[in-house]
C-alpha cells in the first residue's frame, strides 16, 4: 500500500478539505477513477475549479456517500462501463495482424485506406 495513503487512512481527524487523490483514497477508488465519478456527476468538488485545475472535495461529503450502498453500485458501475467502453475502442489482435498499416505507432504515418473492390464497366448494351 502506498505510505501516503496509509498515513492519510490511518489520521484519527480527517482534514476539512481534501484533494481528489485523497478523496479517491477516502472512497476506496484508485485516483485514476476520480474523474470518472467527475464527470458522471457522482463527485462534485468544491467551488468552480478549471477544468484542468486542483479539485478539492469536503471530507463531511465524503463521509456520506462512504456510507450510501445505492451510490456506491453507481459509481463502481460508471467505474465499469467507463473502462468496459474504452476497451471495446483496442483493436484486437487480429485485426493488428490483418492490418498492420492501420495501426502504426507513427503519428506522422497516415493509415491507409480500403481499397474498394475492382467493379468491372458493364459491357454497352446492343440496339
Amino acid at each position: 500500500m502506498n505510505p501516503d495513503r496509509k498515513e492519510y487512512l490511518n489520521l484519527r481527524s480527517k482534514p476539512g478539505r481534501v484533494t481528489a487523490e485523497e478523496a479517491g483514497w477516502h472512497l476506496g477508488f484508485n485516483s485514476h477513477d476520480v474523474p470518472i465519478l467527475i464527470g458522471a456527476g457522482l463527485l462534485v468538488p468544491l467551488g468552480k475549479p478549471a477544468e484542468n485545475g486542483v479539485k478539492f472535495f469536503l471530507s463531511r461529503e465524503l463521509d456520506e456517500l462512504n456510507q450510501n450502498r445505492a451510490w456506491f453500485e453507481k459509481a463502481c458501475d460508471t467505474v465499469v462501463k467507463y473502462w468496459r467502453d474504452r476497451n471495446q475502442q483496442r483493436p484486437t489482435v487480429t485485426a493488428k495482424r490483418r492490418w498492420p498499416h492501420r495501426f502504426t505507432s507513427n503519428p506522422n504515418r497516415a493509415a491507409k485506406p480500403l481499397r474498394a473492390r475492382a467493379v468491372r464497366p458493364h459491357p454497352p448494351k446492343k440496339p
